[in-house]
């Protein structure tokens, strides 16, 4: 499912369906915003048998809603049908045409930034995730695979 740009839009796991609230607030916006509406009752296209309706937004806005649950965009999804936010954090989801959460995991192709946890919050280091957050598995089988430092090699300084 995309927005009006073509832009994949997501949930949060720990939004709560049918509460009327974002759990999404503060740091985790700044890389999860809110797919937004002008108005209280819009008008979608394409979609059958969806609910859409709106909650209010933390700007004020009305943060849409799919079957329930808030929708957000992704900081690095940047050209329509980027989809680099599924599966962040083992709690961020794209939504398919029906309005479902899609389970399948994204291409390991995906620029990756394994200092930022699934709400964009900064982690100190690998291994200390927030309680209830699991590990990017991506991030996690590479740094695996590889010694820390070959996966971060130092610089001399002269």
């Amino acid at each position: 499912m995309v927005d009006d740009g073509g832009m994949t839009v997501y949930v949060y796991d720990k939004d709560e369906v049918g509460s009327g609230a974002s759990s999404c607030r503060d740091t985790c916006l700044q890389s999860w915003p809110p797919v937004t509406s002008v108005t209280e009752n819009p008008t979608v296209e394409g979609l059958q048998e969806v609910v859409i309706d709106t909650i209010p937004a933390a700007d004020g806005t009305h943060q849409l809603t799919v079957n329930g649950r808030p929708v957000y965009r992704y900081k690095d999804d940047t050209e329509p049908g980027d989809a680099y936010g599924q599966a962040v954090g083992s709690v961020w989801w794209a939504l398919d045409s029906a309005g479902n959460r899609s389970r399948q995991l994204r291409a390991a192709s995906r620029p990756l930034d394994p200092q930022v946890d699934g709400g964009g919050q900064r982690r100190r280091q690998r291994g200390t995730e927030p309680e209830g957050v699991q590990p990017d598995p991506v991030v996690h089988e590479c740094a695996r695979h590889r010694p820390h430092h070959e996966a971060h090699p130092q610089r001399e300084v002269s």
